[in-house]
């Protein structure tokens, strides 16, 4: 298993704090969207670039917006998470093989995921789901 992390909001501290080995892969949290965008393409790059040479059976994100399309680049099949109501979906469903949202969002803006997802969103409990350290 690989672990990578933008250097963002404090997750590579985390990771290290829980013992995850990880590889830092981008950084910083861009305010324009056209920085956005640049920011974007950079990591699915650098994400890309990581992948090259290994063989992954699948990629998991939690709203990452670069590993959906680096992975389906790569063929590579991917699945992402999220878990709030204010987000963007179109990269996820343009991308991911799979997605999976907490119920609790369900019917709220993050549903308009299944507009143009058919077959690929899948809701589940969250909060009640058991929560087991990732092994490295």
């Amino acid at each position: 298993m690989h672990v990578t992390a933008r250097d963002r909001t404090y997750v590579p501290q985390l990771l290290h704090s829980f013992g995850i080995r990880h590889t830092v892969i981008g950084h910083g949290r861009p305010e324009s969207t056209i920085a956005k965008a640049r920011a974007l393409a950079a990591r699915t790059a650098l994400l890309m670039r990581y992948a090259a040479g290994k063989k992954f059976d699948v990629a998991v994100g939690h709203g990452s917006r670069a590993l959906a399309p680096a992975a389906r680049l790569s063929g590579v099949k991917n699945l992402t998470m999220f878990d709030y109501e204010h987000v963007s979906t179109w990269i996820f469903r343009t991308f991911c093989d799979r997605i999976l949202i907490p119920r609790a969002t369900m019917g709220r803006p993050s549903a308009s995921v299944a507009t143009g997802s058919a077959g690929k969103r899948r809701s589940f409990p969250g909060a009640t789901l058991p929560c087991h350290p990732a092994s490295t």
